[in-house]
């Protein structure tokens, strides 16, 4: 198990994770936990993990969207919780 704290290592989890979920075609849902989601973003946006949290907040039910094609990265929507705009008490 790779200690994500370690600076020097943790890009390499990311990769690695980053790898498993790269589909040939198609796409895929991941549904995690807000710090794991922040930490693979770190990785994508070639920030350091101790940036991990700064702004933005990535929020319960929040929607990322990550585009990989060609072997690039993509983000389009990021901690997004437009959709919760209509949700009415009942």
């Amino acid at each position: 198990m790779k200690d994500i704290h370690d600076e020097s290592t943790w890009p390499v989890w990311a990769n690695e994770t980053i790898d498993i979920v790269e589909p040939k075609s198609g796409n895929i849902l991941v549904v995690t936990h807000s710090v794991i989601l922040k930490s693979l973003l770190m990785y994508v946006k070639g920030k350091s993990i101790k940036d991990l949290w700064a702004p933005p907040f990535i929020h319960d039910t929040s929607l990322t969207i990550l585009e990989i094609k060609d072997g690039m990265h993509h983000l389009l929507s990021e901690g997004d919780v437009s959709h919760l705009n209509n949700v009415t008490s009942v």
